[in-house]
């Protein structure tokens, strides 16, 4: 089912811009993007392996799908790493910050998915 006001924001882009909403998804773990995983009769999660999990776990769970089939949205998905963000290091945030500059051409924004332990590092490394 849609999400009516995250519909008729998307809506309201398409008809101003004339085009879908383009957004980059960059991952590098944290608990967000964790996806269920069924072991001995348990369901535990773990971090999501690849660009495939990301995009399933972003279609399926959040119910982006529906958005991208009526060409309301456009997602490009960039599966870095799966780090805890207590062991991120400035060689990550490169890494992290080369993918937004390859990215932003092509997008109207980007959303780096990134644990809370190091966050406030991470966006003062971006900010420098």
């Amino acid at each position: 089912m849609a999400n009516e006001p995250l519909l008729e924001a998307l809506v309201n882009y398409h008809r101003s811009k004339g085009r879908s909403l383009r957004t980059g998804i960059i991952n590098t773990g944290g608990t967000f993007t964790n996806v269920p995983v069924k072991i001995n009769d348990k369901v535990l999660l773990e971090p999501a392996h690849s660009e495939e999990e990301l995009r399933k776990l972003f279609f399926e769970t959040l119910g982006l799908e529906f958005y991208v089939q009526q060409g309301l949205l456009e997602l490009d998905f960039r599966y870095l790493f799966a780090k805890d963000s207590s062991q991120m290091k400035d060689k990550d945030r490169k890494i992290m910050v080369q993918a937004i500059v390859d990215m932003y051409p092509n997008s109207d924004g980007i959303l780096v998915v990134h644990g809370t332990d190091s966050g406030t590092r991470t966006a003062q490394f971006f900010a420098v």
